[in-house]
């Protein structure tokens, strides 16, 4: 008989949140700006302080994300708050798709997904996954 694992699950059923605060030791009321910044793009989270953006509207669909990304409990519905995420950078006018898309003065969903899989142990390769649950054990021969 096939011995099954998998690696989609959550840690327990602990969120994302206590995951995170956890991981890198920082109290509830710190996840939001540290998830973000954990997320942000290098360039954005070096111009972003200096210019005051964290205080401005810029960043609400960010921090809505990863408040959203703080409450899930396994990687898929992690990558679900991604790829809804990634939705909402095309919406509204022109100068904003522009900012948040060309020169991406926002969350990187990639960053995110990874830190996800990370934070629920997932097997980073899913064909990896696949073959590791279907691997039969090795059988003993008796002769």
């Amino acid at each position: 008989m096939a011995k099954v694992r998998c690696y989609f699950g959550g840690v327990s059923g602990r969120t994302f949140k206590a995951l995170f605060c956890e991981r890198f030791g920082c109290p509830d009321s710190e996840y939001e700006e540290r998830a973000l910044k954990a997320c942000l793009y290098t360039h954005t989270l070096c111009l972003a302080p200096a210019l005051g953006l964290f205080k401005s509207n810029l960043f609400a669909e960010d921090f809505s994300f990863v408040g959203h990304l703080g409450r899930t409990t396994e990687w898929q519905k992690a990558k679900l708050e991604v790829l809804r995420f990634q939705d909402s950078n095309h919406s509204g006018g022109f100068l904003w798709r522009f900012i948040r898309t060309c020169l991406r003065v926002r969350a990187s969903g990639r960053k995110a997904s990874v830190l996800a899989g990370k934070l629920f142990a997932r097997e980073p390769d899913w064909r990896g996954a696949v073959a590791n649950a279907l691997e039969e054990p090795p059988v003993s021969s008796t002769s």
